[in-house]
């Protein structure tokens, strides 16, 4: 409270001296205040403005640096949390070509075993064709073979009855059953003999 009310009084005897050489020349003295005077006037009241704004100033200036401090150890904190993120990407990158070229090699591998497996797909399915195809061709030609035959035992039929109506003939009918019941009539007798 004493450095307040000090630093008003010292402020307001300034401003005084500082009014009294110019108010002099104002009112009508016909001289000016001299260089001299307006130097000591300007030493005094500079002298006094240091005095009075010495305090605020270094709390002003302190708290400057104060401020720039934090702010370059922010600074500090950061820049190392960036180098930090840097070296985990550079060191991402640099496993990067062996990364792929891992993805590659499980690709190659991946393609051999998958090629595998369906060469051996193909292979079975070739086989359960050829299989089918067999056993298709089998029951064809047992089903042609069986339409043959049961065309030509009709065909044979056919001609058969064809022939039997051309050869026998109702005279030819009569010399069979006779010639058959005299053979049949000579094996009865030599079988009672």
């Amino acid at each position: 409270m004493k450095n307040k009310t000090f630093s008003k009084i010292c402020l307001l005897g300034l401003t005084l001296l500082l009014i009294e050489p110019t108010s002099a020349w104002a009112e009508g003295a016909h001289h000016g205040p001299t260089l001299t005077i307006m130097w000591i006037n300007f030493l005094i009241f500079a002298a006094g403005m240091f005095f009075i704004m010495k305090k605020p100033l270094v709390q002003i200036w302190k708290r400057r640096v104060l401020d720039l401090e934090e702010s370059i150890l922010k600074s500090e904190r950061e820049l190392a949390k960036a180098e930090d993120r840097l070296n985990t990407v550079k060191s991402k990158i640099a496993n990067v070509a062996s990364d792929v070229a891992k993805i590659q090699a499980n690709i190659n591998e991946e393609t051999k075993h998958e090629s595998a497996r369906i060469n051996q797909q193909a292979l079975e399915q070739k086989s359960r064709i050829i299989k089918q195809a067999e056993a298709s061709v089998e029951s064809e030609i047992k089903a042609v073979e069986k339409s043959v035959k049961s065309e030509f035992a009709v065909k044979v039929c056919e001609i058969a009855k064809g022939r039997l109506k051309q050869e026998f003939t109702a005279d030819n009918d009569r010399a069979y059953r006779t010639a058959s019941l005299a053979g049949l009539n000579s094996l009865i007798k030599n079988k009672h003999v």
